[in-house]
């Protein structure tokens, strides 16, 4: 059969944060049986051009079926891409599959309405339901799959899967844009906040699937199963050849649970002489040794991510971990010492949570100098032991689950006005400690600044700074780039909060992070004097200000770097639900509609960094708003002030 096989992408523009493998992987296996393959990765395209291109793939191939792999959060994609190929193709049968029909597959397949589903590890049950299709027998006798009979869905039982990882074969990453893969990761190499700007490419492996632990926020299909380091090792080889690639992410959710395949690891790369950088995430467990850590990182790890989460036993405990705040600090101490990055994340929402829990892990995570390890709030994922904690709670229909799905996919809307708070805090302390914590990120940074030798300003958007290391001194010259997106010439999102967030660079000599303010960038430091030029002409005048929006993430360190006191404040406006009613520099917060811009409409508008920087402009305009200064006006290129 010729298969459309469809890798959705998860962000608007092209982009280097996620390679297909999985779907790769079911590619090299049906090929080996016989069918065709055209392939479309749509994260190596552009949003406008993504849609022209299916149709055109759709019209000058003879297409005789759909496969989607997709997963949670590409659920709004997958279904825009099912009723485009109903629209066109209304003959073609579509298959969905990946971790979005694993989770809650009843209520998301008779949403999105594909003809099948396959659950779990997909190459031996597509492979199978190819078979029966091609040859007119009764798919009820796949294992492994959805289907719709008499306007039913109905699932067939759990299907069969590889057993032994290392007889698959190689995935079709060649087939699914590899090349222009690493052509991006090249062009936006500082997409990113953080930057290791001593690595160009790099080029991801699978060694193992699944994971063997239960933590609650988590949800794995099937049992934990791992490649041999024979076969990991030999696929490295065989791509830093070909490729010319010697940087590689391990992207497995848990490399290791035995010390022993760690060392076979590291022993093969020593063996056959590989030259290669590598990173991995690891389980912080008491095999973590100092001895182990020393020789990863003479075979070339370069950063360890473990699984922190919290720095509570008591939520530890929640989460169902099975490890302790003593080991991880413990395990952080050991990688730092070895000169291995050491990365790692904290987790609020869990429902154990209260103040004094949070104030536990803040503490730990500043007696720890985890200063760049990032806040974030748990997402319900569906299958997870979180997700069916929320389904008790509150989504008792498939209809709320659904909507509820439909939510987390766009994280940043979720994240501000559609969370859920499943915590022992009252919703309004939930809320108040996210905005903290958000903020808290970004104050960290502060807390471990790059030391500043010289800089000057190269191009419209470049600096070349002298930088020093402030944990080991290591001197560097840097070109930073900022705002990101205008790397290699690209186009600035002036629709995004920008000029504020600065740069979070790795030492290559200690592996430990460093941030470099924005405002201490030569080029960026122009917009920061012209906007406090025109602020404090405000204040000289006594002119009336309306401030947009109630800044909340970027407050602290906003304020840090522009003196907003004395201004003379007559309204506050935000779009957001959460932020009305709030006060924000001294003064109640209103909508931002047109009925409350008019009313100003003879104040001076302080268009303050926002992600709906469009909006408010364009607000202003239409009301008559005669004075008004945006920040992210400053950065725009016909501007002129760079």
């Amino acid at each position: 059969m010729r298969i459309l096989l469809i890798a959705p992408s998860y962000a608007r523009d092209r982009n280097a944060g996620y390679f297909p493998m999985g779907i790769a992987y079911i590619s090299s296996y049906i090929r080996q049986y016989g069918h065709e393959v055209i392939p479309f990765n749509m994260g190596i395209l552009d949003y406008d051009q993504r849609l022209a291109t299916l149709e055109e793939i759709l019209d000058h191939n003879e297409i005789e079926l759909v496969g989607i792999s997709v997963m949670t959060l590409g659920f709004l994609e997958c279904e825009s891409l099912i009723k485009m190929i109903r629209r066109l193709r209304p003959d073609l049968p579509i298959v969905v599959g990946g971790d979005i029909t694993s989770g809650e597959p009843e209520a998301v397949l008779a949403e999105l309405r594909p003809d099948y589903g396959v659950v779990g590890e997909g190459e031996i049950i597509f492979t199978n339901l190819l078979k029966a299709l091609e040859s007119g027998y009764d798919v009820s006798g796949v294992k492994g799959i959805w289907h719709w009979c008499e306007g039913e869905l109905h699932y067939t039982g759990d299907g069969e899967t590889v057993s032994d990882l290392d007889t698959l074969p190689r995935p079709d990453i060649d087939l699914f844009g590899i090349k222009e893969y690493l052509n991006i990761q090249r062009e936006f190499l500082w997409r990113s906040l953080r930057s290791t700007y001593d690595r160009k490419n790099v080029l991801i492996v699978f060694a193992s699937r699944s994971c063997p632990f239960h933590c609650t926020f988590c949800y794995h299909v099937g049992p934990y199963k791992q490649r041999s380091i024979t076969s990991v090792v030999d696929e490295i080889e065989d791509m830093a050849h070909r490729y010319q690639i010697y940087s590689f992410d391990i992207y497995d959710d848990l490399f290791a649970v035995k010390k022993e395949r760690i060392h076979e690891f590291c022993n093969q790369l020593q063996q056959r002489r590989l030259d290669i950088d590598w990173t991995i995430q690891m389980r912080v467990n008491p095999f973590v040794d100092q001895e182990t850590l020393t020789l990863m990182k003479e075979t070339g790890c370069r950063e360890l991510f473990f699984g922190v989460e919290s720095g509570s036993d008591t939520i530890l405990k929640s989460m169902r971990k099975g490890i302790t705040t003593k080991q991880i600090a413990k395990a952080m101490e050991m990688t730092r010492k070895a000169k291995i990055g050491c990365l790692g994340a904290f987790l609020l929402g869990d429902p154990a949570e209260t103040e004094e829990t949070l104030e536990e892990s803040l503490k730990f995570q500043q007696d720890n100098e985890m200063y760049f390890s990032q806040w974030s709030p748990i997402v319900p994922y569906p299958g997870s032991q979180i997700w069916m904690h929320l389904c008790r709670e509150k989504l008792h229909t498939p209809e709320a689950k659904i909507n509820f799905i439909r939510k987390i996919c766009n994280p940043n809307r979720y994240f501000w006005n559609d969370q859920v708070n499943l915590t022992r805090m009252s919703d309004e302390k939930y809320w108040e400690m996210y905005v903290f914590l958000r903020e808290l990120n970004d104050i960290n940074y502060r807390k471990q600044k790059a030391i500043l030798l010289g800089g000057q300003q190269a191009s419209p958007y470049y600096s070349k700074m002298q930088l020093a290391c402030p944990s080991c001194m290591q001197e560097v010259e840097h070109t930073i780039v900022y705002p990101a997106e205008c790397a290699h010439d690209g186009n600035l999102n002036l629709d995004a909060v920008i000029g504020v967030q600065g740069v979070n660079i790795v030492c290559m000599n200690c592996r430990r992070e460093m941030h470099v303010a924005a405002k201490d960038i030569p080029h960026v430091r122009k917009v920061y004097n012209a906007f406090q030029h025109s602020v404090d002409a405000l204040k000289m005048e006594n002119r009336e200000v309306v401030v947009i929006p109630a800044l909340d993430r970027y407050k602290h360190v906003f304020f840090e770097d522009i003196d907003m006191d004395g201004l003379n404040v007559a309204a506050v406006l935000d779009s957001r639900t959460k932020a009305i009613g709030r006060e924000f520099m001294g003064t109640e917060v209103s909508e931002l509609n047109q009925e409350n811009v008019k009313r100003y409409a003879d104040c001076a508008f302080l268009v303050l960094p926002w992600v709906e920087y469009m909006k408010a402009v364009s607000l202003c305009e239409q009301q008559g708003v005669s004075s008004y200064l945006s920040w992210n006006r400053l950065f725009a290129p016909d501007y002129g002030l760079l």
